[in-house]
């Protein structure tokens, strides 16, 4: 899920405020902000900036049940550093592999092209199959868009928020029922989940620190078919999930 939740941000983002606010749009607009956005980094180039993750049990709730602190390294647009919701992911052209500290172990699979996927015009007809609307607004220099999902998905809505500058602020995620499956209302199909993520200190270019960038070639070993992890991660379990 915690996967699932970064390539699904990459892909389609969102917003929900005061719905009087909105204007309708088509899917493609929401593609050229977003297009955008990818352009003011460089194929090629290294890029990073920093996330924080506030988890609401209900959307309506004040205190979060859960809060992180995170970050993106990109390597050349290639490799990538990914520290998310207690997890860090490591990624090279070929591989990816998702450290647990908690389990103590290594998770290895194929490298997720959507890390560096950048989207193109055709993609409007991918949104349009996933979505029932698409409404933006725009309110003290940010731009605000809302992609509320058709039923059958995990989750109901996004919303997204994009500076002046064009850079992404904000991702709001609502699910379709409440985080924790101990809630009471969980049969209120009202209480859906909030998870807020926040981005900031984007940095693009030589002005990106890799002095603690760590590459795959440190975590693991290829022996043939057998993977072998390497140096502090030599006692964890190896999940290979290559199919």
């Amino acid at each position: 899920m915690r996967k699932f939740y970064f390539t699904f941000i990459l892909l389609f983002p969102i917003c929900l405020i005061a719905q009087t606010d909105w204007e309708d749009i088509e899917p493609v607009e929401f593609l050229k902000e977003l297009r955008v956005f990818e352009e003011l980094i460089p194929e090629g180039e290294s890029y990073s900036f920093s996330t924080s993750y506030l988890v609401y049990n209900d959307f309506a709730d004040v205190i979060p049940i859960q809060t992180h602190s995170g970050y993106l390294v990109s390597k050349n647009g290639v490799d990538f550093n990914i520290s998310q919701m207690g997890y860090l992911i490591i990624q090279n052209e070929k591989y990816n592999v998702s450290i647990d500290s908690i389990n103590r172990q290594l998770v290895v699979q194929f490298s997720d092209p959507a890390f560096s996927y950048r989207k193109t015009l055709e993609d409007y007809s991918k949104l349009t199959e996933v979505t029932e609307e698409i409404k933006k607004r725009v309110a003290n220099n940010t731009t605000y868009y809302s992609l509320i999902l058709k039923p059958g998905y995990s989750f109901h809505s996004m919303e997204y928020a994009f500076t002046k500058d064009n850079l992404i602020s904000e991702v709001i995620i609502y699910g379709n029922r409440p985080y924790s499956s101990e809630d009471k209302n969980n049969g209120n199909s009202m209480n859906r989940s909030k998870v807020i993520i926040r981005f900031t200190d984007f940095t693009i270019g030589k002005s990106v620190s890799l002095k603690e960038f760590v590459s795959l070639e440190e975590l693991i070993h290829f022996d043939n078919d057998r993977i072998e992890p390497l140096g502090k991660y030599e006692k964890y379990e190896i999940l290979d999930l290559r199919e």
